[in-house]
């Protein structure tokens, strides 16, 4: 009898034994969900910020490129202006060409196209 009840208890401890390690591990289980959906969401907020990023790249560049055009236009607004100062026109149409070149760049070409005396 004394070996039935130790077995019985034997038992009783083992099932003991296997609800706690279970019970850890329900938990472990509750706990990877919220760690499952978490990294789901972490890509999605990714994609948003990398698009954002890509769109951030893409004006940076469309405006350097505009800045790059805007300035070459102006260097060459000048060189023109200083090859117009030997041309017909009075000396405040050719230093007011000379200024504008230098200061708004290719809009220069306005003053050098509608300008009646200048540089003919």
């Amino acid at each position: 009898m004394d070996k039935d009840k130790k077995t019985e208890e034997d038992k009783k401890t083992e099932e003991d034994k296997k609800t706690e390690t279970k019970q850890p591990e329900q938990k472990q289980e509750t706990k990877a969900e919220p760690e499952t959906k978490a990294e789901t969401k972490q890509p999605e907020q990714k994609q948003v910020t990398n698009s954002s990023v890509e769109d951030a790249q893409t004006t940076v560049q469309i405006f350097g490129l505009f800045i790059f055009v805007w300035s070459v236009m102006g260097l060459i607004a000048f060189v023109w202006s200083i090859y117009c100062f030997g041309k017909k026109g009075t000396i405040f149409q050719k230093i007011l060409g000379i200024l504008m070149a230098m200061f708004l760049g290719p809009l220069f070409f306005f003053y050098y196209r509608y300008s009646p005396t200048y540089c003919k």
